[in-house]
């Protein structure tokens, strides 16, 4: 069966039979799978193209830019992000013998958020805009040097965006009165993007299950826990964490 994933106890009884001419049951190679230590569980998807040489040298690169930290300097965390005005199939609490039914929205309306998490503090500072381009990404730059007009140097941790490559970007990034660096993640690495996890919070909890019949009601949701994240942080702490993993292929 070599690494392909067994998506059923049929084929495990198939193959048995196959090599080995001993029958089972269904019931009895899924009692058998348990003695052996194997759940069943959802795969775990990962980027086909990631670099794990790459990864581990940013993980290194990090650390110590971490520790030669100034206190007039910050490590903020960069991405956009695009919910859809639509609710998600998610697990939940029920009754044995019943459905949660949950109404889902026919439009594909959606938001753009850029987001700037400082991992520390877990403080956010985000922009809803029409769209995330060249423009708004200088306007998000703005309002982080704004918020941050104390410090000395913010080191920005982003994607590969194309927006973040944008020649107008270059060029503001480049003025000598710009106090923001833009460190770039290897390709293919969600997994080193703290602010990744906050979606993830704001996908699961926020947007979650729950049905909002205009767009303007999810748009308000979502612009409250973007606006009010202290009211979050003794479940985001936990959520986030404060260690990036590395993705073994």
């Amino acid at each position: 069966m070599n690494d392909e994933a067994i998506t059923d106890c049929q084929r495990v009884v198939s193959y048995i039979k196959e090599n080995f001419g001993v029958s089972y049951t269904i019931d009895g190679v899924t009692k058998l799978l348990h003695r052996l230590d194997f759940v069943y569980k959802y795969t775990v998807i990962i980027p086909a193209n990631l670099d794990i040489i790459k990864q581990k040298q940013f993980l290194k690169e990090y650390r110590q830019l971490k520790k030669d930290l100034k206190e007039t300097e910050k490590i903020l965390f960069l991405d956009g992000v695009h919910p859809t005005h639509n609710t998600r199939s998610l697990k939940c609490w029920v009754k044995k013998g019943v459905n949660k039914q949950i109404k889902a929205n026919t439009g594909r309306d959606r938001l753009n958020i850029h987001g700037a998490l400082n991992v520390e503090d877990l403080d956010l500072i985000s922009r809803l805009s029409s769209t995330l381009n060249a423009q708004t990404t200088i306007e998000f730059f703005d309002q982080i040097q704004a918020k941050y007009a104390h410090l000395t140097q913010i080191f920005c941790i982003a994607d590969n965006a194309r927006y973040y490559k944008n020649k107008d970007v270059k060029a503001y990034l480049n003025n000598p009165a710009c106090k923001l660096k833009l460190i770039f993640l290897p390709p293919y690495s969600p997994n080193l993007n703290y602010i990744e996890r906050m979606w993830k919070f704001l996908k699961k909890y926020i947007i979650g299950v729950k049905y909002r019949q205009k767009f303007k009601e999810f748009e308000e949701d979502i612009s409250y826990f973007l606006n009010n994240i202290e009211e979050y942080k003794n479940e985001l702490k936990p959520f986030i964490g404060t260690k990036l993993h590395l993705i073994e292929a």
